[in-house]
């Protein structure tokens, strides 16, 4: 009989799971049935040792190794590439009252200093782990909120709790903050804490101290000495880049020209670049060609590119 609803998994190191869907775009070597129109097709899955051991043709393997499952659909586990774990299920006790950036904020900075003690952090991040894994998460890259003296506080959980969830969720970490917090003997700390931690150097491409708008000619002083700690350490980098609607946050193309004349060799992840949807004229990098070459006249752009017009 079909199973409906959720189920759990055989508790043998070798089962099956039967006429389910899988997309023909995932099938390695030969498809044991045709697709249909939407590309999925119906086969049985032979699990043993956690890997897919075989993939034969629907209802063809017996019923005494798994459950029949009545067409549902089997994806690769699902990779969350930024998540604040530290951060979740704070709502009931510090409510954003604009529903904005800044009100997230104005709620989340005095919970911190007043809540996340190491306990009340494990509990909301053991939570969040246990819902993405409910999900079919198998791995998150998750954000930790790294002003002083929080990561003290925050890291070993997050270090005990990656152990604990090995096999399940692969967890990395990546600090965030202001990038103020990376100069001086703080950055240098934190920096070495995500070396031990197996982890990426981020932060955000805002002063907490500074006029941000423009962007302020200390910008490039204190990325090029966050680039350095990256480099000393052999660290990626990890960053919340221009997360807002001023049109004057443009420090995107200023981190790529620097990891250029750099020649950075890490991985570097920029992420939001919000000010991106804004209109203007100078369109960062949307549309730019290879080698800074401008596309020809009639030549097709990049999805979700537009044509940038340089002054």
């Amino acid at each position: 009989m079909p199973v409906t609803g959720f189920f759990a998994p055989p508790q043998t190191s070798r089962y099956a799971l039967r006429r389910v869907h899988v997309p023909a775009s995932l099938l390695a070597g030969p498809v044991p049935g045709p697709a249909g129109h939407d590309d999925l097709v119906l086969c049985d899955l032979v699990l043993e040792g956690g890997t897919v051991a075989d993939i034969a043709a629907a209802g063809t393997v017996a019923a005494e190794l798994g459950p029949d499952l009545d067409r549902s659909l089997v994806l690769p586990g699902m990779l969350d590439a930024h998540a604040h774990l530290d951060k979740g299920h704070i709502v009931p006790r510090a409510r954003n009252q604009t529903g904005d950036l800044l009100g997230a904020a104005a709620a989340s900075v005095p919970d911190r200093a007043a809540r996340w003690h190491a306990e009340d952090v494990r509990r909301r991040m053991e939570f969040g782990l246990q819902c993405a894994y409910a999900k079919g998460v198998v791995a998150i890259r998750t954000h930790l909120d790294s002003p002083a003296p929080q990561p003290t506080i925050t890291f070993p959980v997050f270090r005990q709790l990656r152990d604990e969830w090995a096999g399940r969720i692969e967890l990395q970490p990546s600090t965030i903050g202001p990038i103020d917090i990376l100069m001086g003997d703080e950055g240098r700390q934190l920096a070495d804490m995500v070396a031990e931690s197996g982890g990426n150097l981020g932060s955000g491409t805002r002063f907490l101290e500074l006029n941000n708008s423009p962007v302020p000619p200390e910008f490039d002083v204190v990325m090029d000495h966050i680039f350095t700690l990256a480099e000393e350490r052999g660290l990626d980098r990890d960053m919340h880049v221009d997360e807002s609607s001023d049109p004057e946050a443009r420090t995107l193309i200023r981190i790529a020209r620097m990891a250029v004349k750099r020649r950075f060799k890490g991985r570097i992840l920029a992420g939001h670049c919000c000010a991106l949807a804004l209109p203007g004229d100078d369109g960062c990098l949307q549309g730019r060609r290879h080698r800074h070459r401008e596309p020809a006249r009639g030549e097709p752009l990049p999805a979700g590119a537009r044509p940038v017009r340089q002054q």
